[in-house]
């Protein structure tokens, strides 16, 4: 899938034009944001299609053969809020508008360009790393499961996995209430249990319930305050990493570090996060990952893996004194040695 950077006149185009509109869940609905208000509105759990229809056969052949079909439609717009998230090229063809073209071309052009822009990010939140997958989500966005495909699907096949799911559906949604509602301790272990069956790259939805906990849990009696405090950090470095700015996305983490009901370890691992960001980013602010170097080490000295984290601060300093004398031996050479890659 293609790289989309947001455009914030384009998504105002966008807003204006669905102002009052009215959304048909009587079939597939193409943007995201619409297909979150219909299930927030209905109840309803969202069945999720990502495809590249025009590049990718099996997405496809998938979504002519079934999912398409008004007997699937007919049958499932009732149950769940079904959202189709294509990614063609030829959407992105079309959404650049032809400096020739007229006023209304060049909005509906700008409409439909923010409208991708804001389904790619749909894609990030929930990892979609392949041009096609079918998520279950819950009405308010809660990754329930993700559904194998394969291009032998049958309207057949789809009916028995879904009446194979109604069980752990029913769970999800009770534990989601838990979380909800009731005292500070049920809460707070409806918490750790939603955490616990999400898959950790598709956790972005449910974060507010991490800062939930935090709240309840400032004093970090349960012993995992650190384990949400990462969780945030995570989802704040994701939209970091929306609007490409990595250094944003590697401080999220080094802010773990500034509470203080956590432990000297757990202080140092946060700054470790943020350099390590940095590294696996290919980023070059060597002096800045030096720092966070610096500070992991001064949060916990006597750490299993101080040792480590000098010789990576010194592989650092070196890094940086080659660059600054324009050593030839220094030529290409990047963090990743610091990391030992």
């Amino acid at each position: 899938m293609k790289k989309i950077f947001v455009a914030l006149t384009a998504l105002g185009v966008l807003l204006l034009a669905s102002c009052g509109k009215k959304i048909d869940s009587s079939t597939w609905i193409d943007n995201y944001a619409d297909a979150q208000k219909v299930a927030q509105k209905s109840g309803k759990n969202m069945l999720v299609y990502f495809s590249a229809l025009d590049y990718n056969p099996m997405s496809k052949a998938v979504y002519e053969n079934v999912l398409s079909k008004d007997d699937f439609t007919k049958k499932y717009s009732n149950e769940f809020v079904l959202t189709h998230l294509d990614f063609s090229e030829s959407l992105y063809i079309e959404a650049e508008a032809d400096e020739n073209a007229s006023k209304s071309e060049k909005a509906a052009a700008a409409a439909l360009k923010a409208k991708l822009d804001g389904n790619f990010k749909i894609v990030q939140y929930y990892d979609v790393r392949e041009p096609i997958a079918l998520l279950l989500l819950s009405k308010d966005g809660y990754f329930i499961k993700e559904f194998d495909l394969s291009e032998q699907l049958t309207l057949q096949d789809f009916d028995d996995y879904f009446v194979s799911s109604e069980a752990e559906i029913t769970k999800f949604n009770e534990i989601v209430a838990s979380a909800q509602k009731g005292s500070k301790e049920e809460k707070m272990q409806a918490i750790d249990t939603l955490f616990e069956i999400t898959n950790p790259d598709r956790n972005y939805a449910i974060c507010p319930f991490a800062e939930e906990y935090i709240k309840l849990d400032t004093e970090n009696t349960s012993g995992k305050l650190f384990d949400y405090l990462q969780v945030i950090a995570f989802k704040n470095a994701v939209d970091h990493l929306i609007s490409e700015d990595i250094k944003g996305a590697a401080e999220e983490f080094a802010k773990v570090a500034e509470n203080n009901a956590i432990k000297p370890e757990e202080k140092q691992a946060a700054y470790i996060s943020a350099a390590y960001y940095l590294v696996s980013s290919g980023y070059t602010d060597y002096s800045l990952m030096k720092d966070y170097f610096e500070r992991a080490y001064t949060a916990a000295p006597e750490s299993e893996i101080s040792a480590s984290i000098l010789s990576s601060i010194n592989q650092l300093e070196k890094l940086i004194a080659g660059f600054a004398e324009g050593a030839d031996g220094f030529e290409g050479a990047s963090a990743n040695s610091v990391a030992g890659e």
